[in-house]
């Protein structure tokens, strides 16, 4: 019930025909509570599904898998193959989270789960290239899904050291 009809199609075609073009499965699972069906944490819940349901693509099942739990509203993010740990390190599976976060922290679901499949898009690209996301040669996300702006910066900055100027003059 997160998204409408239109939303899942067209989000299932774009996450199909990216994980074709790539030969690296780009997956989401939505679930209202991964505690119903295994213990421990969402990514032993995320890698349960993976195997269980044979994702991934090619021999080593190269794959990446978003999977969110609606009662706790928490997430897990979960790489498996050699191309998918690769394209998808640590360090960039916190830039990835960073791209679809924020929607989600205002309902926007459709447009999270879009983020996050263009997101992974633009990792595996960098993987064909040979650069990979990772701490050394870090991702730059577009200027509007970076946390802060120049004006939020000067915001940030400037109302807090104006109250204190007002502050130490009186």
């Amino acid at each position: 019930g997160l998204l409408d009809e239109q939303q899942r199609i067209a989000l299932e075609a774009r996450a199909a025909e990216l994980s074709a073009a790539e030969e690296c499965g780009v997956y989401i699972v939505i679930v209202d509570d991964y505690s119903y069906y295994a213990s421990g944490d969402i990514l032993y819940f995320a890698e349960s599904i993976f195997t269980e349901y044979f994702m991934g693509w090619g021999d080593d099942r190269d794959g990446i898998v978003l999977v969110l739990s609606m009662a706790d509203r928490d997430y897990g993010l979960l790489a498996h193959g050699s191309k998918g740990n690769a394209a998808f390190t640590d360090y960039g599976k916190e830039v990835l989270s960073e791209a679809f976060l924020d929607n989600f922290r205002s309902d926007d679901w459709n447009g999270g789960l879009t983020d996050y499949v263009e997101t992974a898009a633009l990792m595996l690209q960098r993987y064909d290239q040979g650069r990979p996301v990772d701490v050394n040669d870090s991702m730059e996300l577009p200027e509007e899904e970076k946390g802060f702006s120049l004006f939020s910066l000067l915001i940030i900055l400037g109302v807090p050291s104006g109250v204190a100027a007002v502050v130490c003059g009186i």
